[in-house]
C-alpha cells in the first residue's frame, strides 16, 4: 500500500494538552489547569471532519487495512456504530436530540478500532469513500499508513 501525502485534512493524538487561546496576540500558550475538555474537542472536531462519510454507516462495520502494529500491519474488521439519533421512545416517537455521552461514545469506538492502546498521533483526510491515514506511536515513531472503509458484518 502506498499512501504519500503532505495533504492531511487533520490531526488526532490522545496525548492533547489543554491550552488557552489569547485574541489579542492570536496565540495558543499551556494552561495550568486541564479538565480533559481538549480531548472532547478533539474527537468533536475528528467527527466532524469525517462528517457523513462517518454517519452514513448505519450498520457500522468497518474494514481496517494495514493498521501498522510494533512488528506488523494488521487488516479486519470492528463495529462502531454511528448514532445519529436517540432510540424509538415509548409510544413509537423517536427523540431527534442527541445526548453528548452517545456522540461522544460512537467516535471513541471508532478511534479505538483504528488506533492502539498507548499513546498515539494520527493524520488523516476523506479521499471520496476511504479515511487515508498515517498512525504514530512508540514503536511506529516516523508512522505508516493505513486506510479505513465500510465494512461487512463478517458472520453474515
Amino acid at each position: 500500500m502506498t499512501i504519500i501525502t503532505n495533504d492531511w485534512q487533520g490531526e488526532l493524538s490522545n496525548t492533547c494538552s489543554c491550552q488557552n487561546y489569547d485574541e489579542e496576540t492570536d496565540t495558543f500558550t499551556d494552561a495550568t489547569e486541564c479538565y480533559g475538555d481538549c480531548w472532547d474537542d478533539a474527537l468533536y472536531v475528528f467527527k466532524h471532519d469525517l462528517g457523513e462519510w462517518f454517519t452514513n454507516n448505519e450498520d457500522g462495520w468497518w474494514q481496517v487495512n494495514g493498521l501498522p502494529l510494533w512488528d506488523r500491519n494488521v487488516s479486519g474488521t470492528f463495529r462502531a456504530i454511528p448514532i445519529t439519533e436517540s432510540p424509538t421512545l415509548a409510544g413509537g416517537s423517536v427523540a431527534k436530540v442527541v445526548s453528548f455521552t452517545n456522540a461522544r461514545r460512537d467516535i471513541e469506538e471508532f478511534v479505538r478500532g483504528i488506533t492502539i492502546r498507548g499513546e498515539w498521533n494520527l493524520r488523516y483526510r476523506l479521499d471520496g469513500d476511504v479515511l487515508l491515514a498515517r498512525l504514530s506511536h512508540h514503536d511506529v515513531p516516523t508512522g505508516r499508513p493505513f486506510t479505513v472503509t465500510y465494512g461487512k458484518n463478517p458472520d453474515a
